[in-house]
């Protein structure tokens, strides 16, 4: 009887009991770590989209600013001109004659004249990407 004492104190490891305690407490810690942080690992791409719809917008507002310089030279009537092409842009025609500024949604185009001043009329373009706006004015 002796000798089964003294194996039983020799043995090495942890028992069933002390391995479930530590699984437990390890998916308890694993469940409050996703949760703390998992918010942040899904939403980590929402500021690098942001920036990628305001170059792409902004660089459509430059294509559009380009085109109304370019009007400008060459048209008698460049506002009027510069609004078709804008309210029409995001049509897929090969047989437009103006350019494709790229893609974006048309929040308002309009036209006003104003009470007095050299520059009367004023185009008031706002595009838009996503929740992104941008917003620019051309003057005649």
């Amino acid at each position: 009887m002796n000798n089964t004492s003294i194996t039983r104190q020799n043995r090495s490891g942890f028992t069933l009991l002390e391995v479930i305690v530590a699984v437990i407490v390890a998916s308890i810690m694993g469940t409050m770590l996703v949760t703390y942080m998992g918010t942040s690992l899904t939403r980590s791409a929402e500021p690098v989209i942001m920036v990628q719809r305001n170059a792409a917008l902004t660089q459509v507002m430059e294509n559009i600013t380009s085109d109304y310089r370019e009007l400008m030279a060459q048209d008698q009537n460049p506002l009027t001109t510069l609004t078709s092409r804008i309210q029409n842009g995001n049509i897929n025609d090969p047989s437009d004659s103006w350019p494709d500024y790229g893609y974006y949604s048309l929040v308002q185009c309009q036209e006003q004249v104003l009470e007095s001043g050299e520059n009367s009329r004023v185009l008031w373009v706002t595009i838009s990407s996503g929740n992104q706006r941008l917003t620019a004015l051309f003057t005649q």
